[in-house]
C-alpha cells in the first residue's frame, strides 16, 4: 500500500464539528446531571441544618419550662397595682397561658438576692416566649422583654392535675380554690400577716401541648412536688 492511499488516521487534521457538537453536548447533559445532584446534595444538607436546629431549640424550651414548673414554690406576688396573685396562673387558649413563681434562680455572682423569681410564659405571633421579672413584688406595672424560645408554633394546649384527680384548663380551677395567701413576707415565703386574696396550692402536674409546623403535636408531662 502507497503513503497516503486509503485515507488512514494520519490524514486527518482533528476532531469534525459534528463531532464536536457531540462532544459539548454530552459535556452539557453531564454538568446538569451533576450540578442536579449536588443541588439536592446541598438542600438535603440544608434541610438536615434547619431540623436540627428546629429540634435544638424545642429541646432548650422544654428544658426551661420544665425547670420552671417542677421548681414551682407556693409564693404569691403582688402585681404593679399592689394586687396578690396567685403562686401559678394559668389559662388554656389564652395569649399569655402561664405564669408562677420558681425557686432555684441562679446566682453565679453571689449576688445578695431572693432565690425565686417569677416567669410567665405566651404565645405571640407564632413566637413562644419566657419573660422574668427581676422582682417579685412589684411597685408598679412593668412588662420585662420576652427571650424567644420557639418560633413557628400554631397552637399551645395547657392542663393542670388538681389534687382531686381531675385535670382542668384553667388553674386556679376556682375562684377562691385552695388555701388563702398570706400577704407576701419579708423573707419571701409568703406566710404571714393572714391577708387573703389569692391562692398557695399548686397543681399536681403540668401538661402542654405544642403544635410546631413540620413537627405535629409534641407532648409532655411534669410533675410538681408538693404539688396538689
Amino acid at each position: 500500500m502507497k503513503a497516503g492511499s486509503g485515507g488512514g488516521l494520519s490524514d486527518r487534521g482533528g476532531f469534525t464539528l459534528l463531532e464536536l457538537l457531540a462532544a459539548l453536548a454530552v459535556f452539557a447533559v453531564m454538568s446538569v446531571m451533576a450540578y442536579g445532584g449536588l443541588n439536592g446534595l446541598l438542600d438535603v444538607r440544608q434541610h438536615g441544618m434547619k431540623r436540627m436546629e428546629s429540634l435544638a431549640a424545642m429541646r432548650t424550651f422544654f428544658m426551661y419550662f420544665a425547670q420552671d414548673v417542677e421548681q414551682s414554690v407556693p409564693r404569691g406576688v403582688r402585681d404593679g397595682h399592689l394586687e396578690l396573685r396567685p403562686a401559678l396562673i394559668g389559662a388554656d387558649g389564652a395569649e399569655r397561658f402561664l405564669e408562677l413563681t420558681r425557686g432555684g434562680r441562679a446566682n453565679p455572682r453571689g449576688v445578695v438576692r431572693s432565690a425565686l423569681e417569677r416567669v410567665a410564659y405566651s404565645l405571640e405571633e407564632g413566637r413562644l416566649l419566657r419573660r422574668a421579672w427581676p422582682v417579685l413584688d412589684r411597685v408598679r406595672e412593668e412588662e420585662p422583654e420576652g427571650e424567644v424560645l420557639l418560633e413557628e408554633v400554631t397552637e399551645v394546649e395547657i392542663r393542670f392535675l388538681g389534687g382531686d384527680g381531675k385535670w382542668s384548663g384553667l388553674w386556679p380551677a376556682s375562684p377562691g380554690g385552695g388555701a388563702p395567701l398570706s400577704a407576701p413576707g419579708a423573707d419571701g415565703t409568703g406566710r404571714g400577716g393572714g391577708e387573703p386574696g389569692a391562692v398557695v396550692v399548686l397543681p399536681r402536674a403540668v401538661e402542654i401541648v405544642v403544635l410546631k409546623s413540620g413537627w405535629g403535636r409534641i407532648r409532655r408531662l411534669f410533675e410538681i412536688a408538693g404539688g396538689g
